[in-house]
């Protein structure tokens, strides 16, 4: 049963034109009424340009889904489902800055997983993708096309502080590869990414 929607605008991350798998995981949860989040699962289906979405949320499975972020979540123990879609009206975003540099200045890789290092101003979320975008493009260089988020399965939600490694698991010829997210060498959850075409 459908329960609320929130209007939700988003900013183009440094050069891109797309809006950022990271802002549409932390806007989706931070707009949730305050609470203990946990066993999130989020899927991306394609990239999302229009920085005007609306998010609506169920407590049930719609099954017939619109946008093209959707996925499931607990909110103090309640299974929490949403939908978010870009609206039509046409919008002129604006652009903040992004130094995904220094996330992967604090990065080090050997063979199928990266470790961080650093502590940064961004969030959790962000230093993942950040990471997981690097350890793909650096273990597959002579791959042409962009790495994008295409998913992720969290045991909880954390704002702050980056996951200690990440480790690619499975890859099913770069259409969909499977990362493990490690904090502190437990499993934390994992990260999809997709190779498409720039």
């Amino acid at each position: 049963m459908f329960l609320h929607d929130l209007d939700l605008n988003f900013a183009y991350r440094g050069q891109r034109n797309y809006i950022q798998g990271a802002d549409l995981f932390n806007s989706v949860l931070e707009s949730t009424s305050s609470g203990e989040i946990s066993d999130i699962r989020m899927t991306a289906h394609g990239l999302i340009q229009n920085c005007n979405c609306r998010v609506k949320f169920f407590d049930a499975d719609p099954k017939q889904y619109e946008g093209k972020f959707r996925g499931r979540f607990h909110l103090n123990g309640k299974a929490v489902w949403f939908d978010l879609l870009e609206l039509t009206d046409g919008c002129d975003c604006r652009r903040i800055p992004y130094d995904e540099q220094s996330i992967v200045d604090a990065c080090r890789i050997n063979d199928e997983q990266i470790y961080y290092d650093g502590s940064s101003q961004y969030t959790f979320m962000e230093i993942a993708v950040a990471m997981n975008k690097h350890l793909l493009s650096q273990t597959h260089p002579d791959i042409q096309g962009r790495w994008i988020f295409t998913g992720i399965e969290l045991d909880s939600f954390r704002k702050s502080g980056g996951p200690t490694s990440l480790r690619v698991t499975h890859n099913f010829q770069n259409k969909l590869v499977k990362t493990r997210i490690l904090d502190d060498g437990h499993a934390a959850g994992t990260i999809y990414f997709s190779l498409i075409d720039r």
